[in-house]
């Protein structure tokens, strides 16, 4: 978990961007699991940790947070694809953000889902897959998912400043599957296995 911590934070502060933006090499599975039901301010921490007396800024928990949700988006949803068909998700993520149709924080934004009575998440009903679907949310490979917290934290810092890959969409579902609110009409992009629409006006 410690060493899960620290490259999470190095990566934050864009330390290794360059080392994995100019990789070509494909990342390898990494055992043991991480586990990451845990509060995501337990996950990543500064390389500097402050001390035990000091309270973190609310503002730095904050990002942290926002970014880790990001982050786990983009490797739950597209560890498999090309740097590109990642920072596609990362695009659709904030664009959903942007947009008044989609809730206000990146973190609500990824775990966006219908839920029962009792406040449970209703499973197959969220915004993305990976969220509820009944599947336990362990990081395999660090590699990947340092790839993926890298990626999140240029698009966050990069949003409008450079092209949109998937061209201002806000939906997106791989090419195998063809659900209910498709439609081929609003089609904005396809990279690697998905296919990306907007639905919305931003």
């Amino acid at each position: 978990m410690n060493n899960h911590r620290l490259i999470l934070a190095f990566c934050f502060l864009g330390a290794c961007s360059i080392f994995f933006y100019l990789s070509t090499e494909k990342p390898k599975p990494i055992a043991p699991a991480i586990p990451i039901e845990e509060e995501v301010d337990e996950i990543i921490s500064p390389v500097i940790e402050l001390p035990e007396t000091e309270e973190e800024p609310l503002e730095n928990q904050l990002a942290f947070n926002e970014l880790a949700c990001l982050a786990e988006n983009i490797y739950f949803e597209a560890r498999s694809e090309t740097t590109q068909g990642k920072e596609a998700i990362a695009w659709v993520t904030l664009n959903r953000l942007m947009s008044s149709h989609y809730p206000d924080t990146i973190c609500e934004v990824v775990k966006q889902a219908n839920k029962n009575s009792k406040g449970q998440l209703k499973r197959h009903q969220c915004q993305f897959s990976w969220y509820c679907d009944g599947l336990p949310d362990k990081i395999y490979n660090v590699e990947a998912f340092a790839e993926a917290t890298i990626i999140a934290y240029t698009t966050i810092n990069l949003y409008k400043l450079k092209n949109d890959p998937t061209n201002n969409a806000d939906h997106y579902h791989t090419k195998y599957v063809n659900p209910k609110w498709s439609d081929a009409t609003k089609i904005t992009a396809t990279i690697d296995s998905h296919i990306f629409f907007k639905l919305n006006d931003i």
